[in-house]
């Protein structure tokens, strides 16, 4: 919850959803990968440091919804390194698409 109102929609649930959701509510979907950056990192910090900025974004916004990060990207430069966990070019923009149309199907 963000301000008393819930923000974030994996701490939602169905009537909270209902209650907060409308024609105009804005959604940010977080984009990352899940790769090695060395010893000095965690491997998530791709979408972890953008999923605070979109949680701070809904904190001072309207209607906003942030959904849950989707943690995988086209990381094949990584690959050679520990734990990097990558998707095809393809798999990806279809995920997105995936994702897109659901979204403009409830909208």
């Amino acid at each position: 919850m963000i301000n008393g109102f819930p923000r974030i929609l994996e701490e939602m649930n169905a009537i909270q959803l209902r209650k907060n959701l409308n024609n105009k509510t804005v959604a940010i979907l977080v984009f990352g990968a899940c790769e090695n950056h060395g010893d000095h990192m965690p491997f998530g910090a791709d979408f972890l440091v953008p999923m605070e900025l979109a949680k701070r974004v809904a904190a001072s916004a309207r209607n906003v919804l942030v959904l849950p990060a989707f943690p995988y990207g086209v990381s094949s430069h990584h690959s050679d390194f520990q734990m990097t966990i990558t998707l095809k070019p393809n798999t990806l923009i279809r995920a997105i698409e995936d994702v897109c149309s659901r979204l403009s199907e409830m909208a």
